[in-house]
């Protein structure tokens, strides 16, 4: 038995004892219970995310079966469904991935890795396995995975927070602080505002080594970055969205979201080293810092919804990464130290190398539909959709 069927028959179980729950999903473009979806969709809401203390990407992919993935770091997810992929390798020059990646109305899928969304507050997280381009576009052939936030709610406060610890195996100590609160200004305007702080310990221990270079004879160490549990995380960020009910018939959602995630380290360890020990000689270090804008209008037009989605997406990274084996590889096999030469002439005694990353994503995009009523025999969505995005990319 999976876990996902573990958790279906316990969700069944409670179901017989207090009654079948439903859960209202926007899979298909408009609101309706999950049991009348005509596809196959995999939801994780509130109750489960919460019960499950789901907060990350690894968190939620356990416990949804199509779903398979290649990570690097933790800000560094390739995403694959059903197995299918178009053959790209992750790299941050590749092309792009083959499941969309939305976030409430808004794509947000970038070449290199899925975004790391903090789950807090969150409505639900909505996985369609299988072609979707048809309402979700690019990126979207193999599936589209939806993060879903809570939204303002007129006319009710309520508040929330919630504070975390944790031990990490062969690692040191983490944990999470994340609160909430609805506030309404008047009969028709709401606001939502959203923050969280989490450490993760790091549990990668970087060890005293040296290196020598072959053409120069030099030897270097790594005392300078030598550490125990050298790869932590830190991530922190929030959500602002304000809700105004324009009449009984139209309403208009503003939202931003941004996050900020460091950490250092690597996140593999060397076998022929020791069990979760590595030998890095330069930095290793990640920034990733991403914020999304979002404007939302809704209205009925004579039993007919009508939505306007648009707004813009900025991702950038920053990257240090240590090149320092790939620099005595190549000067042992191709005698590549002898062309790093100083004023004398001679070769350098530290030809080390480090890459270094910048990597600028931008997203603008924009989108109306009309949809017909949900209890029309015959259903249907029509609209139209426009995206510009762009990935400026420096590797030095």
């Amino acid at each position: 038995m999976t876990v996902a069927q573990g958790l279906g028959q316990a969700a069944a179980q409670q179901a017989a004892n207090k009654g079948i729950e439903e859960i209202v999903v926007t899979a298909s473009k408009r609101s309706e219970k999950l049991q009348k979806v005509p596809q196959s969709i995999q939801v994780l809401d509130t109750k489960t995310l919460q019960q499950l203390h789901v907060t990350e990407f690894q968190d939620y992919a356990k416990y949804v079966p199509s779903l398979s993935y290649q990570t690097l770091a933790p800000n560094e997810t390739t995403i694959y469904l059903r197995g299918v992929v178009d053959g790209g390798n992750a790299n941050h020059s590749g092309p792009l991935p083959t499941v969309g990646s939305y976030l409430d109305e808004m794509p947000t899928t970038t070449i290199g890795g899925t975004l790391d969304v903090h789950l807090y507050d969150m409505a639900r997280v909505e996985v369609l396995p299988g072609p979707q381009g048809t309402l979700y576009g690019a990126s979207s052939e193999a599936g589209t995975v939806r993060f879903i936030t809570n939204q303002p709610v007129i006319g009710k406060f309520s508040a929330g927070y919630d504070l975390t610890g944790d031990v990490v195996d062969h690692g040191g100590l983490g944990g999470t602080a994340e609160g909430f609160v609805n506030i309404p200004i008047t009969d028709q305007v709401a606001v939502r505002l959203v923050a969280f702080d989490e450490h993760d310990s790091g549990y990668i221990d970087n060890v005293p080594s040296t290196r020598t270079f072959p053409s120069s004879g030099g030897v270097i160490n790594n005392a300078s970055v030598a550490k125990n549990d050298f790869n932590p995380v830190d991530t922190f960020g929030g959500r602002a969205a304000l809700k105004v009910d324009l009449n009984d018939d139209w309403s208009a959602t503003l939202q931003g979201i941004a996050q900020d995630m460091r950490n250092t380290g690597v996140f593999g360890f060397e076998p022929s080293v020791g069990d979760l020990k590595v030998e890095r000689f330069q930095p290793d270090s990640d920034h990733d810092r991403w914020f999304q804008a979002g404007l939302t209008v809704t209205g009925n037009i004579g039993g007919y919804t009508l939505t306007y989605a648009g707004g813009g997406f900025k991702r950038n990274e920053k990257t240090y990464s240590d090149y320092t084996d790939y620099s005595v590889f190549y000067d042992a096999i191709y005698g590549s130290g002898a062309y790093w030469t100083g004023n004398n002439g001679q070769p350098l005694k530290n030809p080390a190398q480090e890459i270094v990353g910048d990597d600028n994503f931008t997203k603008e995009s924009n989108e109306l539909r009309l949809a017909s009523p949900n209890d029309d025999r015959l259903r249907f969505i029509v609209g139209g959709f426009q995206e510009e995005q762009s990935h400026h990319i420096i590797q030095d």
